[in-house]
């Protein structure tokens, strides 16, 4: 079960997903990482920010760790496949 505090920045992350503020993500990505270490949500959200930021390079060991936490997550693997394939 996700703590309040998880949940609320997790809400958080996503709508600055939504709404393109993905500077915002990251913010609340390293929230969500400093909250439960151990989920990949965390990872997978600071990840996709730097995606939307064309900073693949730095998405990708966040990807490697949300995957070694929870390998059957399927948005880090859409995450990494979209990393390689987007010019």
């Amino acid at each position: 079960m996700l703590s309040p505090e998880f949940r609320n920045s997790l809400i958080e992350g996503m709508m600055a997903r939504d709404e393109k503020r993905h500077e915002d993500m990251l913010k609340h990505g390293d929230a969500l990482i400093s909250i439960d270490p151990q989920n990949a949500i965390g990872y997978s959200m600071k990840a996709q920010a730097y995606i939307f930021l064309a900073r693949d390079k730095e998405a990708l060991p966040l990807l490697d760790k949300a995957i070694e936490l929870q390998p059957d997550y399927y948005e880090n693997t859409f995450c990494v496949v979209k990393s390689i394939t987007v010019p």
